[in-house]
Parts: structure tokens; C-alpha cells; sequence
């Protein structure tokens, strides 16, 4: 193997090594926001519950701008 092969094998196993630490990186950072947004969801029957489906009927008779005000409130948090 001549110098100049041995340096393309170099580069080819350098940008192979590169290539399979980016993609570790975006799956550990998908894995990472999966994670946090899963931890932060809440369950439709946990919402229906009575108590917080009479929150919702009070939160539905305050006025409009109320109610948005409150909703961009609450995507701030």
C-alpha cells in the first residue's frame, strides 16, 4: 500500500468515526427531548377527571380575552 492509499484509508475511517459520533449525538439529544416532553404530558383520563373537568367548565365561562390570556400564560410556564 502506497503512502497516498494509506492516507485516503486514513481520511475514510476519520470521516467514518465523525459521521458515527453526529448520529449518536442526535439520537442521545431526540432520546434526551422524548424523554423530558413524556415527562411533562398528562394523560386525557387524569384531565377528565371530575375536578379538573369542572375547571374546565369554570375556565370556559370567563371571557374570551381571559381565556387567552391565561392560555399564553400557561405556554410562557
Amino acid at each position: 500500500m502506497t503512502e497516498d492509499e494509506a492516507y485516503k484509508v486514513h481520511i475514510q475511517y476519520t470521516f467514518n468515526a465523525y459521521c458515527k459520533i453526529v448520529i449518536r449525538h442526535a439520537a442521545i439529544d431526540k432520546i434526551l427531548r422524548l424523554r423530558w416532553r413524556w415527562e411533562r404530558e398528562v394523560s386525557l383520563d387524569y384531565l377528565m377527571n371530575e375536578k379538573f373537568f369542572q375547571l374546565a367548565a369554570a375556565l370556559a365561562l370567563l371571557p374570551e380575552q381571559t381565556q387567552e390570556a391565561i392560555s399564553i400564560a400557561k405556554q410562557q410556564l
